[in-house]
């Protein structure tokens, strides 16, 4: 076989297809759904309710694939109409969808797909009479099948068809759809990043079923968990990354010592000029953190302040413990303890886990600046002090 002519692409492109729109289904169905992948039919949704829908899925990288000259409008249809007859479908409960990548208005199928009414659906049928009446070949075979069941089957077959294509079902449109139904809303290059990671999860469940020689069926709610860890790694990302890098803020440290409490307090307790900078670089990244992480709708500001108050006591238990312990140290060694005891902790905000160990430094110095808490024993006093002299 020479390679110009290989089909392994466009065959390969027909599964992706399907498990793209195995992906939409699980994005938009409701709790407790299911979605079958080439069981029944090329997908199936099979609701909470009992209510299904049955799907055939087309892509071609060439020709509209539902034409009446080729073969796969008219085997779908046979596919359904066969199994309406044999009761295999409960007709009342199931909703029949022709998909495929290409369009091409005023198509058979999307005639089908439209009607309605009884007047449309007696007009559909005639065409499809027409269309057969046109045909030649091993296809007119295939498409006579349709007529040899009762026409008030294939005219009920008609009004529960619904015909999607092009953008509605590939492309940016369809994109956008999709990040829409699964409620992401960090902006699209995020979106696409998690759907293409929970893409790669259900082809992975999808090719592991079929190697096992199992049916390919999706839990709704286990695919909206996948989506949910996906998320929560991006956003748990977010909070634990810093803003500024500890070389960024250097030069801000002159003006941090004559402006900032935090720092007056740092040096009451003889903290080395390095710590300095990291105390900076810690505050800086927390407090812009906070801001972004806000705004972004992570957290809310009766989460920061419940952080607040969770650090407050603890550093209150610290400072009490430390100074009983030492009491016999010189005052400064004491403050320098319970500051390094109390900076040494990743604290938790809403659902995040902090990491990193700055955000819950930066809070802590925050604190520190507004004379919530303090370092040395005598913090409020010498803060005073130094407030009264400036």
């Amino acid at each position: 076989m020479s390679l110009t002519t290989h089909t392994a692409a466009g065959q390969a492109l027909g599964y992706f297809f399907q498990i793209e729109r195995a992906m939409s289904w699980l994005a938009k169905s409701p709790s407790n759904s299911v979605v079958g992948i080439e069981t029944e039919d090329d997908v199936v949704v099979i609701l909470k309710t009992g209510e299904r829908i049955h799907e055939q899925d087309k892509s071609s990288t060439t020709n509209f694939p539902f034409n009446p000259s080729r073969p796969d409008l008219w085997k779908t249809l046979l596919i359904w109409l066969n199994a309406l007859n044999n009761q295999e479908i409960d007709f009342d409960r199931t909703t029949f969808y022709l998909v495929t990548n290409k369009v091409t208005n005023g198509s058979l199928a999307e005639t089908i797909g439209n009607a309605s009414t009884s007047d449309e659906i007696n007009a559909c049928v005639a065409s499809i009479k027409e269309a057969i009446s046109n045909l030649n070949g091993e296809v007119k075979g295939i498409a006579e099948k349709i007529l040899e069941f009762e026409e008030d089957l294939l005219k009920g077959l008609i009004s529960k068809i619904i015909f999607s294509s092009g953008s509605d079902v590939c492309g940016p449109e369809y994109r956008k759809q999709l990040i829409s139904d699964l409620q992401i809303v960090e902006g699209e290059e995020v979106a696409n990043a998690v759907i293409n990671s929970t893409l790669g999860w259900l082809f992975n469940q999808v090719t592991t079923a079929w190697r096992n020689k199992q049916p390919a069926l999706i839990e709704r709610d286990d695919f909206i968990r996948v989506k949910n860890r996906e998320l929560s790694s991006y956003r748990d990302k977010v909070i634990n990354d810093k803003i500024f890098q500890l070389g960024e803020v250097t030069k801000d440290i002159e003006i941090a010592e004559h402006q900032n409490n935090y720092i007056k307090q740092l040096k009451l307790i003889n903290v080395p000029q390095e710590e300095l900078q990291e105390a900076i670089s810690d505050y800086l990244n927390t407090v812009n953190k906070k801001t972004l992480i806000a705004k972004k709708g992570y957290i809310t500001e009766e989460e920061i302040n419940q952080m607040n108050e969770e650090l407050f006591l603890r550093w209150q238990t610290i400072s009490r413990t430390t100074q009983i312990t030492y009491s016999s140290r010189e005052k400064h060694e004491i403050g320098r303890l319970i500051c390094l005891s109390t900076l040494d902790h990743n604290a938790k905000i809403g659902e995040f886990e902090l990491r990193g160990y700055f955000f819950t430094r930066g809070s802590y110095h925050s604190l520190s600046d507004s004379l919530r808490l303090g370092w040395h024993p005598e913090y409020v006093i010498l803060m005073n002090n130094i407030e009264t002299h400036e």
